[in-house]
């Protein structure tokens, strides 16, 4: 296997940036390889750990990460791709692939590998869009998930009206100074990506599936569906009182 795919495979998620390798590699030694990274602390670790190796074995090479909350790697990316600078790898979702490219921030791929490196990838890691590769992916799923405190819920809720009721006997103020001390359920407000299994509950949808198959993506969030998930997420918040007024990864 060449160092050049050992690398990619190193880098797991790896988007290239087009402003940055043309302008941005130009302010810094062609040497020093920049990435930024939203992964948590034991993916940020093996990364380093592998990065470590590589240095080793590059010696010439130095490459430095950066980790930035996966909104704020977002929108910093935007801001210094746009502006010339930034990083020359980012680590992150695939999501981000359609945005990145409309704004031309993000170089395809496809040139970088031949065939038979790009077959060693399982295809569903292999991130194509409008006919070109602008990422490999080392995990595939990313399934969002009811997780919960055994020693607190000896059974989960089947139900949202479980939940509600359950979560009104754990929501709990201990020392009675009308605060809450604890909440009986807490997820990341500020990450839209949460919002997806409400959204489905009530039978709604991100995207027009057939649209999207058709190679024409379209937005389908203008609906009743959205509005009632919207609503109960309001309700948990303002009228049941089970999740905090304000909540991300911190």
């Amino acid at each position: 296997m060449s160092s050049r795919t050992t690398f990619i495979l190193l880098l797991l998620l790896v988007i290239f940036s087009t402003l940055v390798v043309t302008q941005g590699m130009g302010r810094r030694d062609p040497n020093d390889i920049v990435i930024w990274t939203q992964d948590f602390v034991p993916g940020r670790e093996l990364l380093l750990q592998q990065l470590e190796l590589y240095m080793e074995q590059h010696p010439k090479l130095k490459v430095s990460l950066i980790y930035y909350e996966t909104e704020e790697l977002r929108n910093n990316f935007i801001i210094a791709a746009l502006g010339g600078s930034g990083p020359d790898l980012i680590y992150g979702p695939s999501d981000q692939v359609g945005p990145f490219e409309v704004m031309q921030i993000i170089r395809p791929m496809e040139d970088l590998f031949t065939p038979e490196e790009l077959a060693c990838f399982q295809s569903d890691a292999l991130v194509w869009w409008k006919g070109h590769l602008y990422q490999i992916g080392d995990r595939i799923g990313n399934h969002l998930t009811l997780v919960y405190n055994k020693d607190l819920v000896p059974v989960p809720p089947k139900t949202t009206d479980e939940l509600i009721v359950l979560g009104q006997k754990l929501t709990k103020d201990f020392n009675q100074d009308g605060l809450i001390d604890q909440y009986a359920l807490a997820w990341n407000f500020v990450e839209p990506y949460f919002f997806v299994p409400f959204l489905g509950g009530y039978g709604g949808w991100v995207m027009d599936e057939q649209a999207l198959t058709a190679g024409n993506p379209l937005p389908t969030l203008d609906t009743p569906a959205t509005i009632k998930a919207c609503q109960f997420i309001l309700d948990l918040r303002n009228k049941y009182r089970i999740i905090p007024r304000e909540c991300d990864y911190d």
